[in-house]
């Protein structure tokens, strides 16, 4: 049986600047449990680049196929983090000053009196 060799996906993280998406522009190994990824920010007014470490740091479902020189301890139940709300998408519009709630009532444009006296 062959393997068909892995596609790394690595997570997205936003440019701690600025706050826009960022790439990966390199990773690297450091070793079998740790990962150390440079991104780029996709701002060009902010251009940040920086690195990021990923780690493994718990089991939460046993390997089938376990490397015998790794050792990760096991979570405890409930260990888990809570998955956090999501943000939303925009911030809602401020009403304006000039809005005091009631609905906006425009008088009759020349043409429209007009097209009444001929209708």
């Amino acid at each position: 049986m062959t393997k068909k060799p892995t596609k790394h996906r690595l997570p997205g993280m936003s440019c701690p600047h600025c706050n826009s998406p960022s790439t990966v522009r390199f990773a690297r190994p450091l070793s079998a449990m740790v990962r150390e990824v440079t991104y780029r920010c996709e701002n060009d007014d902010c251009g940040h680049g920086f690195v990021a470490q990923i780690a493994a740091i718990r089991t939460t479902i046993p390997s089938a196929n376990p490397n015998p020189t790794v050792h990760l301890p096991f979570a405890k139940p409930g260990m888990l983090a809570p998955v956090p709300a999501p943000k939303p998408a925009a911030k809602p519009m401020p009403t304006p000053a000039n809005d005091d709630g009631q609905p906006v009532v425009h008088p009759p444009a020349a043409n429209d009196a007009a097209d009444l006296m001929t209708g």
